[in-house]
């Protein structure tokens, strides 16, 4: 079998010692492949290396990924800033219905039904103002902001409850989406804020 050079490889003659092009010593063709895979083969990472430098587990949120304003909480940073301007509509229309000369002889026939108007600005006031105070907690991220939240949503829910039931003494025909849209409001954040470990983590201050 022919030799091969340790240094370059190259075929050497069977009586040559050193070779020709880069004075390397001969070794034996099936000695010099062998020796070839074995350096080969140390220089490769071992299997527990490599599984122990690649890993496959999921990184899971922990409860400083969940602190900040954000998930569902972006829907109340838009419900808490629409919910004024809603309020303020409702108080107007009131009172345009209260001392508008165009409803005067509507009031005049329905007695009762200037002061369920009354009812509806009055209420329409007190949300606005909450509103306000629960803008303040929530950009504050107040430890009070989930519960006074809660507060809110369920009194919304009686409060419409109430007038939409006054309301069917004068309009019979007078439908529950007012009502309904209130009660799955507070069945869908009520339990959120009571269960949410963002919210915990978030309104600590």
């Amino acid at each position: 079998m022919a030799n091969l050079c340790t240094q370059c490889g190259s075929d050497i003659s069977e009586s040559a010692i050193i070779c020709a092009l880069c004075d390397g010593t001969a070794q034996n063709a099936e000695s010099w492949h062998s020796t070839v895979f074995e350096s080969a083969v140390a220089t490769w990472p071992s299997a527990a290396t490599a599984s122990s430098s690649i890993s496959f587990a999921p990184t899971l949120a922990t409860d400083s990924d969940l602190k900040g304003i954000g998930g569902w909480l972006i829907l109340q940073v838009i419900a808490l800033a629409l919910a004024p301007l809603f309020d303020l509509a409702g108080i107007y229309s009131n009172l345009n219905f209260l001392y508008g000369v165009t409803y005067q002889p509507l009031l005049a026939a329905r007695p009762g039904l200037a002061f369920l108007i009354l009812f509806q600005a009055a209420t329409n006031a007190t949300f606005l103002i909450a509103l306000i105070g629960l803008n303040f907690l929530f950009y504050k991220t107040r430890r009070s902001f989930p519960r006074t939240m809660i507060t809110y949503l369920v009194a919304a829910f009686v409060v419409a409850l109430c007038n939409h039931l006054w309301t069917m003494h004068f309009y019979s025909s007078v439908t529950w989406t007012g009502v309904f849209q209130r009660f799955i409001a507070a069945s869908i954040w009520v339990p959120y804020f009571l269960q949410s470990r963002r919210v915990g983590q978030t309104f600590v201050d």
